[in-house]
């Protein structure tokens, strides 16, 4: 059988601040030409290594253009606190990863900074304080399919002075749960009530997790559910807005949305 011929020519614009070999005057740019038996297989490994590429370059920034959907979570005590963050890959259409950093309470966060923790490309979409120490982490796996048990997998990470614990699942349904406006609301312990112009929403605490700010509260509701005897985890989106005080949802551990 005849080998395939793939053949690449790179030219990122200068914002995206990647090395690269400048030719000299009399030299004239040459396209590469690569021979590879297998090329679906060669562009499927190359490809996510050129888009990271893309997204943090060759210096120790990153383009703060390309940080999206911030948001904050203190630990017990105030001690530190957790920054949850979007991190863009240019030219992607929309494509990235979810980063996290922990650094002490009185510092901000630098969001140029690759000393960060990720998940591969898997989502975070729920992370809580288990205690000082210790950090518990849902992530949701794309492509994985229903399995027989959710969490389908479970690990323990070190990251600097803190232990991850992490669940995975996989994707059964999404949706939005509608858009909501609050007359009044309740936390009380491991429940809350949100009292909206549609219908009474209540939820327990370690089925949601919530991002806020003073106006408005996203509210990610998620459960367990089956088909032929395998799982996969529902997730739907409530919307939410009124007149909320943070400090009513601290013990609760939601997130505080950081504006951009």
């Amino acid at each position: 059988m005849p080998k395939s011929t793939v053949f690449f020519r790179l030219n990122f614009c200068a914002k995206l601040r990647i090395c690269a070999s400048i030719a000299p005057p009399s030299q004239s740019p040459e396209t590469l030409g690569v021979i590879q038996p297998n090329t679906n297989h060669m562009i499927k490994n190359l490809l996510p290594i050129l888009l990271i590429i893309l997204t943090l370059g060759c210096d120790n920034s990153i383009d703060s253009s390309l940080i999206k959907s911030r948001e904050k979570l203190n630990s017990p005590n105030n001690e530190f606190t957790l920054y949850r963050y979007f991190i863009e890959i240019s030219m992607a259409f929309g494509s990235g990863f979810t980063a996290i950093q922990i650094i002490p309470f009185s510092k901000n966060c630098n969001y140029s900074s690759r000393d960060f923790l990720r998940f591969g490309n898997n989502y975070p979409f729920w992370i809580k304080w288990k205690d000082r120490n210790t950090i518990s982490v849902r992530c949701l796996v794309q492509g994985a399919g229903l399995q027989k048990t959710q969490p389908f997998k479970q690990e323990v990470r070190q990251w600097k002075d803190w232990t991850i614990e992490i669940e995975y699942f996989s994707m059964f349904s999404s949706g939005l749960g509608g858009e909501y406006n609050c007359t009044k609301y309740s936390v009380d312990g491991n429940v809350i009530a949100l009292k909206t112009n549609k219908e009474l929403l209540k939820f327990k605490m370690d089925d949601v997790q919530i991002s806020m700010d003073a106006t408005s509260i996203n509210l990610k509701h998620f459960k367990i559910d089956y088909f032929n005897s395998k799982y996969g985890l529902s997730i739907t989106s409530y919307n939410v807005t009124g007149d909320f005080d943070e400090n009513d949802f601290i013990k609760q551990q939601a997130f505080i949305k950081i504006p951009d």
